[in-house]
């Protein structure tokens, strides 16, 4: 069957998608764009820090300060407890997990999010500042490919270029970039599993998304998603190892970090619907302008993930946007009562919102109809 939808012409419609292949020279194009963009914004972060060792924003109340500061010389502290980039950073030093998990809360949690810091470290061959090197070396490429990677998507269903802005207009994303966490590796890679799971590539999309998951485990939600939309092609084996593979590596590394460091601890980050956020705005109040801006543009993500999903025609831009939009209403008040980590958790909601919208709203010119029909509901079609 695989080899059948593989064999099509490339001018013939799949699943209401065109099978023609995304031009090289546009997604370097992209991916170019991408890095550049990700470039400037750490090369503005650390002008306005003061050097490219502070990118970290190590917290001066941080049990990390003393640990991070004997090994980037350069480095200025930051009031309050800092923020996420430099628990990686810590984590790339000591993936052994010898000593950084008594300085850390939640370590099983941090440690669980092993795929950033192991490439970063290159596998703990890096340290010091070649270790920071390589942190910006793997966000700038996943700048790069999840630029490329979205307008691959965007190509197969005929959508305007506009919704680039999914990315380049997404705060969240924008935020992971400059403080050096692993959500723009996860984007990246949840990306190019989307992606490669619209080109009928099953080994690659299972290994991109199983990978996204142990980059964070939210983002196994677009396993889900996916597997949701295979589902109702009736690929069901394909949806079932959609569900299944990228579990097996996130359970067995949990399983192997809660011997020592607690590795099930979910980090209180879990909540019943809707009522993380509803707590989270108790915080808001005595909150800087700056995080109420942040929690307003992550509330606006997940009401265009909702709405989004009720106006689109693409099921499968419905499913992952109504996946993320539920991992926005069961996160608790620990993600909600911190702007800028609701705005990063659910950037993919204002992707995905974004091309709910993009979707339904579009009509192809006359000469792109025979390649996609955006009547047709992606979800029933069959394979």
């Amino acid at each position: 069957m695989l080899r059948q939808a593989l064999e099509l012409p490339q001018d013939r419609p799949h699943h209401g998608l065109t099978l023609r292949p995304y031009p090289t020279k546009e997604r370097i194009l992209w991916a170019v764009l991408g890095a550049g963009i990700a470039v400037f914004l750490l090369i503005t972060q650390a002008n306005a820090l003061g050097s490219y060792d502070s990118l970290l924003q190590v917290g001066e109340d941080s049990g990390l300060a003393s640990y991070i500061s004997t090994r980037l010389p350069d480095l200025n502290l930051t009031p309050g407890v800092g923020n996420d980039g430099s628990i990686y950073f810590a984590i790339g030093s000591d993936l052994t997990g010898s000593t950084v998990p008594s300085l850390i809360s939640s370590p099983g949690l941090r440690y669980r999010r092993i795929t950033y810091p192991l490439l970063a470290s290159f596998g703990g061959l890096l340290e010091g500042r070649s270790l920071l090197v390589g942190m910006i070396t793997i966000v700038v490429a996943s700048a790069a490919s999840s630029l490329a990677s979205l307008m691959a998507v965007a190509a197969r269903f005929n959508l305007r270029r506009w919704v680039a802005i999914g990315l380049i207009g997404n705060f969240g994303w924008v935020l992971g970039i400059r403080l050096l966490t692993p959500d723009p590796l996860g984007i990246a890679l949840m990306l190019a599993g989307i992606g490669a799971a619209l080109d009928d590539r099953p080994a690659k999309a299972t290994l991109f998304l199983a990978t996204a998951a142990l980059t964070k485990e939210p983002y196994y939600v677009t396993a889900l998603a996916v597997a949701m939309w295979l589902w109702t092609h009736r690929r069901r084996g394909w949806a079932l190892t959609s569900v299944i593979a990228p579990l097996v590596p996130v359970a067995i590394w949990t399983a192997i970090l809660h011997g020592y460091m607690g590795g099930f601890n979910t980090g209180s980050h879990l909540d019943w619907p809707i009522m993380g956020v509803v707590k989270g705005t108790t915080f808001w109040i005595g909150a800087p302008t700056k995080d109420h801006a942040y929690s307003a543009l992550a509330l606006l993500g997940l009401g265009l993930a909702i709405g989004g999903g009720f106006a689109t025609r693409a099921a499968l831009f419905r499913w992952l946007s109504w996946g993320w939009a539920g991992v926005g209403l069961i996160s608790s008040d620990w993600i909600w009562k911190f702007g800028n980590a609701s705005l990063r958790v659910l950037a993919p909601c204002f992707l995905f919102g974004l091309l709910c919208v993009a979707s339904r709203s579009h009509r192809p010119s006359e000469q792109r109809t025979e390649s996609f029909d955006p009547a047709v509901d992606l979800g029933s079609a069959g394979n």
